[in-house]
């Protein structure tokens, strides 16, 4: 009988359900709502092939990209305002679509799912932008990313590491026409507690119309939920405080993360798996002058490949870029993630049984989280009159 990784190493990147002629490998949630591979012994013919593509089983040799390291962000403001920071995922994105190729990343299917699709035309590029704090979903998408690469079409794919390994071991040879962008991530939470989440806010506001992670209008953290006046179809958008927004406080110090992201083996800052390495430039212009607007976000970016080096200078007269040290936005701006994995909490232990346990208040009440408070009118105020007086 076949074996597949433990379920503690597993990634979830799906190749090996992809990879599977047979249709033998389904991915199911396990207890804590991650996607694992299940074989069915009543179909599998024992061919071996998923071990083969299977990352950990058989890992991707890409200890010979070398990173160069940019600070950047994209010239047209509009496209800065609509991302989570300097906008370059979606120059690459506009390139490739130009180009007449196709472009894959992770999209909300409805309030509380995100899974990978696969887009060629402006229009559908807005799903692919923003910060997705959760896994995503990959599906049978891979399968379609090798029919668009064999029919000579370019394809630029996006995700985590894992994902990016994923499909080039799926693919199982080396395509020209394939661009990869590798994102820094701080870790993966698991769909079914992001439904949880998603849920209590739906109980707590009954004309509840959509989430976002980050506010796509500014360089922040804040989440924020809309409202829909059911008489007016008017949208309302409120930043979220308090018990409202502790999913994000619950990511962020990594206590929900699946556990292979504890010891990822792709937290390098000198190899990355992908072609080109995005994340946000926090920390920047503190080790060194950064003479430009940070307002809207800067963008971390790296070239690790030929192609990653092609594909950025094939954007550069739409972006602003200067080179910079990757040690700035590790030591500086927290991406700690770009050298090693999230560190594993004491809290991960039993974490997710008490989510799935109580509701969602009580749940967040037994962790000692910094929950950021709404301010009264009275502190706005005296806040404001400090920085006009310098105080």
């Amino acid at each position: 009988m076949i074996k597949l990784c433990d379920r503690y190493e597993c990634t979830g990147c799906s190749a090996c359900m992809n990879i599977c002629s047979k249709g033998a490998i389904t991915m199911t949630a396990d207890e804590e709502g991650f996607l694992q591979p299940v074989i069915n012994p009543d179909i599998c013919i024992e061919c071996g092939l998923c071990n083969k593509v299977c990352p950990i089983i058989t890992p991707v040799n890409y200890m010979t990209h070398k990173m160069h390291s940019y600070a950047a962000f994209a010239k047209d403001l509009s496209i800065r305002q609509r991302g989570s920071s300097g906008g370059l995922f979606s120059v690459f994105a506009k390139w490739i679509i130009g180009q007449g190729g196709y472009v894959v990343g992770a999209a909300f299917r409805d309030e509380h799912t995100v899974r990978h699709i696969i887009i060629n035309n402006l229009h559908d590029l807005f799903a692919l932008q923003g910060s997705k704090y959760v896994q995503s979903t990959i599906g049978h998408v891979m399968k379609d990313i090798k029919l668009k690469l064999n029919d000579g079409y370019k394809v630029l794919f996006v995700g985590t590491s894992c994902q990016v390994a994923g499909l080039l071991n799926f693919l199982r040879r080396n395509y020209e026409n394939l661009y990869t962008i590798d994102l820094v991530c701080h870790g993966v939470p698991s769909p079914k507690l992001f439904k949880k989440y998603i849920d209590y806010l739906k109980e707590k506001r009954p004309n509840f119309h959509s989430f976002n992670f980050r506010n796509l209008k500014g360089w922040n953290c804040n989440s924020n939920s809309s409202s829909r006046n059911p008489r007016t179809g008017e949208i309302t958008t409120e930043v979220l405080y308090g018990y409202d927004m502790a999913y994000f406080a619950l990511f962020i110090n990594s206590y929900i993360n699946r556990e292979c992201c504890y010891k990822c083996q792709y937290a390098h800052s000198k190899h990355r798996i992908g072609d080109i390495t995005l994340a946000d430039f926090w920390g920047i212009g503190q080790a060194a002058p950064y003479n430009h607007d940070k307002a809207y976000g800067i963008s971390f970016v790296s070239t690790n490949t030929p192609k990653g080096i092609y594909l950025f200078k094939e954007i550069q007269e739409d972006i602003e870029y200067e080179e910079r040290d990757v040690r700035e936005t590790i030591e500086l701006g927290g991406n700690t993630q770009l050298e090693h994995p999230a560190i594993r909490p004491k809290e991960r232990d039993d974490i997710y049984k008490n989510a799935f346990n109580n509701n969602w208040v009580n749940f967040i009440r037994s962790y000692n989280l910094p929950l950021k408070e709404k301010k009264s009118v009275t502190n706005k105020v005296i806040n404001k009159v400090k920085k006009i007086f310098h105080l």
